[in-house]
């Protein structure tokens, strides 16, 4: 394994992700978007560490050995923090954008670092520590998530994949999403849908994607996507995406009725089932809350702290009124993850004070 990179070896893995990310993305690459700029460096650097680790120029790295990396941010981060440190790069503190001028190091701490999701709005006061507050996302727009202060690795990792795959699907000329077909085989045949979701075959052994195997479809008479092999589909264009023929299952509008309201009590019930700490909530306070005349929530707070300690927190206020004149009762909700697609875990407050708290046995609990 060679631990010094070939001269442009980075420069030269840039290049090459930024025109998938550019086709993938509608409208092409824009460099102050901060989506498609963690997508690309999130290929970049898998590019770049494979270089490293195989002992292969970057041109020649197999995309399907890249698609199998950025299936999940963990896969990149393990195969980063194994080949960039040995190559002299140094990826730590994860926290800090500051230090040495390694390119490398800098994309890949701004990859895995967390974000303030209020930002700067020119009102706000500079932080307790003194230091301004910087730009909302660093001064890029950003196309979703909006409000989480998650690391883009985590949250990005899936556009990367859906670039890569887009890329091997166009050069093995696969079908694509949306595209019209008709099932020819199976027990499903004879029925016509649209394509959905490309399947690959994923060798854990080999780190490398073979593909694709099949499609998942939504099918015009059939609830769901159903799993169809590639070769029991054919393309065809009888009708166009979004579009159903006329007395097909998904041919009329769905019902969009909204089901009614949970009252007070249920909603208070659903919420004690979901937190590890219902006791909290005293018998004789549930009780008043059970009854009382009306409910609403508000987002009171989302923050994240980076590796080694990664952790994201969302704190909401539940707000139970009535019609006399007591006053409202708040409760508060924190939902607890380690990572963006972990289960979260819940907690139950009666005082937004108790927060600080509950993160720290949550810590404690994590090691």
């Amino acid at each position: 394994m060679p631990l010094t990179p070939a001269a442009g070896a980075w420069d030269e893995a840039v290049r090459r992700a930024t025109p998938l990310v550019a086709s993938y993305e509608y409208g092409g690459m824009d460099e102050n978007n901060w989506n498609h700029v963690a997508a690309r460096d999130i290929i970049a650097v898998v590019l770049y560490a494979l270089h490293l680790r195989d002992g292969v120029p970057v041109g020649d790295v197999q995309w399907r050995r890249v698609l199998w990396h950025v299936w999940d941010d963990r896969r990149v981060a393990a195969l980063a923090e194994e080949a960039l440190p040995a190559a002299g790069h140094d990826l730590f503190p994860l926290a800090e954008l500051t230090g040495p001028a390694d390119p490398v190091a800098q994309r890949w701490r701004w990859l895995t670092r967390t974000w303030e999701p209020l930002g700067w709005d020119g009102s706000v006061p500079a932080l307790a520590d003194g230091r301004a507050r910087e730009p909302l996302w660093g001064g890029m727009s950003r196309n979703f998530a909006v409000m989480s202060p998650d690391p883009a690795l985590e949250l990005c990792a899936d556009d990367a994949a859906n670039a890569v795959q887009a890329h091997i699907a166009k050069e093995v000329k696969a079908l694509r999403r949306f595209d019209r077909v008709e099932i020819t085989g199976g027990e499903w045949k004879r029925n016509r849908g649209y394509v959905m979701v490309l399947a690959w075959a994923l060798d854990d052994d080999q780190q490398i994607t073979e593909g694709p195997i099949g499609y998942e479809v939504d099918l015009d008479n059939v609830d769901g996507d159903q799993r169809i092999w590639a070769d029991d589909l054919r393309q065809c264009d009888d009708v166009r995406w979004p579009q159903r023929p006329k007395r097909t299952k998904k041919y009329l509008p769905r019902d969009t009725t909204l089901p009614p309201r949970p009252s007070c009590a249920e909603e208070l019930e659903a919420l004690l089932g979901r937190v590890a700490n219902p006791a909290v909530l005293p018998e004789r306070l549930r009780e008043v809350l059970a009854v009382a005349d009306g409910h609403y929530v508000v987002s009171l707070e989302r923050q994240a702290s980076p590796a080694p300690e990664r952790l994201s927190w969302q704190v909401t206020c539940h707000v139970y009124e009535f019609e006399d004149d007591r006053d409202p009762v708040e409760l508060f909700h924190i939902e607890v993850r380690t990572h963006v697609n972990d289960d979260p875990r819940h907690y139950l407050a009666l005082d937004r004070g108790d927060v600080p708290s509950i993160l720290a046995q949550v810590r404690a609990e994590l090691g």
